[in-house]
């Protein structure tokens, strides 16, 4: 199974993602913001980044995209957001696998994450 980094602010949505990743086997971390992320990322060099855009701004959310990507990192990133159009013609759309506009449904997420991540 994959390393996942789960990266959002709101504490509930992580627990449950978290939960629900690691039930599917997968081996995960989670931050609740992009500084966590980054020190996850370099002490456990995930595969996949499952990421709400705003951490609680947007902004926070595509610094973090331009971070992972500068890191010069083969991950994957999914990005979940109820506002596609804070990333739709940013340079960040492109460097992104997936955009899931929330809510998620938890199928659809697992279906991404296990297509990603194999």
């Amino acid at each position: 199974m994959a390393r996942v980094l789960l990266v959002d602010d709101d504490p509930d949505q992580l627990e449950i993602r978290k939960l629900l990743l690691e039930q599917a086997g997968h081996h995960v971390r989670a931050a609740r913001g992009a500084a966590g992320a980054e020190a996850w990322c370099h002490a456990f060099t995930p595969q996949l980044v499952v990421m709400d855009l705003r951490l609680p701004r947007a902004e926070d959310g595509l610094g973090l995209i331009r971070l992972l990507r500068g890191m010069g990192a083969e991950v994957r990133i999914i990005v979940l957001t109820g506002w596609p159009a804070d990333l739709t013609g940013k340079p960040e759309f492109d460097q992104v696998e997936l955009v899931l506009s929330k809510p998620v449904r938890t199928r659809r997420l697992m279906e991404a994450i296990a297509r990603l991540a194999s």
